[in-house]
């Protein structure tokens, strides 16, 4: 487990203006990415986000065991997500870029991340480090000054 220290991290107000919750635009890269709460018609596609997370760029976690994937993925579902959205105390939010859903995470009221999953496509684009700086601005907006994370 590991906690962010607002010394070091978004809380502090030099940090505060490269949050962009809203519009990231990156020249370099050539892309616009918008972090935004996730609403229940990106379900499929979050899934999609999770689920080839998971099989494809956690395999250092589960070694291509069969039965740990499996149980890994079982609640990575519509089912499942929409009940992630319906939860009071949780906040879900998506990067995307256009249409398209790179990456998800959530946070709960009490500041504890829960999911931060980022597209196979999208890795190496700042998106993971972004939805971070987002879910850690919610937590600090819900009265939080420190955040917990528990990673694989």
């Amino acid at each position: 487990m590991s906690a962010f220290d607002p010394k070091r991290t978004l809380l502090n107000h030099k940090y505060l203006p490269r949050i962009k919750v809203g519009r990231r635009a990156s020249a370099s890269l050539g892309y616009e990415m918008e972090i935004r709460d996730a609403v229940l018609e990106d379900a499929a596609a979050v899934c999609d986000v999770l689920r080839r997370s998971i099989t494809e760029l956690c395999v250092s976690d589960h070694h291509g065991d069969a039965a740990a994937l499996e149980a890994w993925l079982s609640n990575k579902n519509p089912n499942a997500f929409r009940s992630w959205l319906a939860h009071h105390g949780n906040s879900v939010l998506v990067a995307v870029e256009q249409t398209v859903v790179l990456g998800v995470g959530a946070v709960t009221d009490a500041g504890e991340i829960i999911l931060n999953y980022v597209s196979p496509d999208a890795r190496f684009r700042g998106v993971s480090r972004t939805l971070l700086r987002a879910l850690e601005a919610r937590a600090a907006k819900q009265g939080n000054v420190r955040c917990t994370l528990t990673s694989t």
